[in-house]
């Protein structure tokens, strides 16, 4: 009698199982059909994706690194640029010609 109990309960959680596999697949399918109608609806009101935001955050990313490179090599031309044509003003000037230059400029507001 033991044994036939034991087939029978065997048979009864074979049952189950083999239910439970399928009901799993059938929600499993289920669960898909309301995520993919979930994202149509989204794309429909303009709400984008994971995988948008991802993509649009490595581009500002990318788009600021490039806005360093710009600004570090605008800075250096922009001190190579100022520093050559001060030295070479102040090897030109005269101080007589500043001073004569200031008077005038006097004489006339006078």
């Amino acid at each position: 009698m033991n044994e036939r109990a034991r087939d029978a309960a065997d048979q009864a959680l074979r049952t189950v199982r083999e239910g439970a596999n399928a009901a799993g697949g059938t929600f499993g399918r289920l669960e898909q059909a309301i995520e993919e109608r979930i994202a149509r609806t989204l794309g429909r009101m303009g709400v984008i994706t994971r995988a948008e935001v991802n993509d649009l955050s490595a581009q500002l990313s990318e788009l600021a690194e490039e806005m360093r490179l710009m600004n570090a090599q605008a800075r250096s031309s922009a001190g190579a640029r100022a520093s050559a044509p001060a030295r070479a003003g102040k090897a030109k000037r005269k101080p007589g010609r500043v001073k004569a230059a200031a008077k005038k400029r006097r004489a006339r507001h006078h």
